[in-house]
């Protein structure tokens, strides 16, 4: 498929949007890992949820 050549004016814009989109895609998923690994009890996700506790604790300060 080839891509329809957008005006500059718009491409910005339409950028953002898609950057905006791919954005709450991005926490969507994250969110999604998160309660799968909540969820589920295998001894592998300990170290995942202590990875993701250590990366929110980084976030915070």
């Amino acid at each position: 498929m080839a891509k329809p050549k957008l005006p500059s004016k718009t491409s910005g814009t339409t950028r953002i949007g898609l950057e905006r989109s791919f954005i709450q895609c991005m926490g969507l998923v994250k969110e999604l890992l998160i309660y799968s690994i909540q969820t589920s009890s295998l001894p592998v996700n300990g170290l995942w949820r202590s990875t993701l506790s250590y990366r929110n604790l980084e976030k915070q300060m």
